[in-house]
């Protein structure tokens, strides 16, 4: 989850990165969270590749309320993403 809310960190802030893969990576709640408050601000990235991740519920609800906010991210990929409930 560290690098997840280090990357989170930089989308803040971020106006050339348009498509991030971070498939296998192990993110859980924690690091999709800190992504989603991120991305609330992103305008930029267009493109997530979250496959095999550890999202479980709470992340799950982050991710949902992102994407009410955010208009920009139109490529989301989320295939294998089984974590606590």
């Amino acid at each position: 989850d560290d690098g997840a809310i280090a990357l989170g960190e930089m989308l803040k802030t971020n106006s050339t990165l348009c498509e991030v893969d971070i498939c296998k990576n192990r993110i859980g709640d924690k690091g999709i969270s800190a992504l989603c408050q991120a991305l609330e601000l992103n305008t930029v990235l267009a493109s997530l590749v979250l496959n095999d991740n550890q999202i479980g519920t709470e992340g799950a609800k982050a991710f949902a309320n992102m994407l009410k906010v955010n208009s920009y991210l139109n490529g989301v990929y989320l295939g294998e993403c089984v974590g606590s409930t």
